[in-house]
């Protein structure tokens, strides 16, 4: 089950978004991330927060089936946890920005 947001809301919020921007006069461009899946998911300093504790890092293959990562991730995740992930047969699949994320995690 997947919820989609509508164009016209999609757009709405991207419009106030650049409104709010362009009315702070700030001089970087802001970017704005939308999912609408209910994945659980980490960035990459909640793994480096992860790797402080080495139990914590042992205990994350048996919580989860599987793993999906992007490319740049993909590459850093033996130098930020160590090989446990691959020990325990669980190393992230390789997820590209073209390819379905639901689809793939099913």
């Amino acid at each position: 089950m997947s919820s989609k947001v509508s164009r016209d809301t999609l757009y709405k919020a991207v419009r106030g978004v650049l409104h709010g921007n362009q009315c702070k006069c700030q001089k970087f461009l802001e970017t704005v991330e939308l999912q609408a899946v209910d994945i659980r998911h980490m960035d990459m300093e909640a793994l480096k927060k992860l790797n402080k504790n080495k139990k914590l890092v042992r205990k994350l293959p048996k919580k989860y089936d599987a793993f999906l990562a992007s490319e740049p991730l993909i590459k850093q995740i033996p130098r930020i946890l160590g090989l446990g992930l691959n020990k325990a047969g669980k190393f992230p699949s390789l997820l590209t920005h073209n390819e379905n994320m639901v689809a793939k995690a099913d």
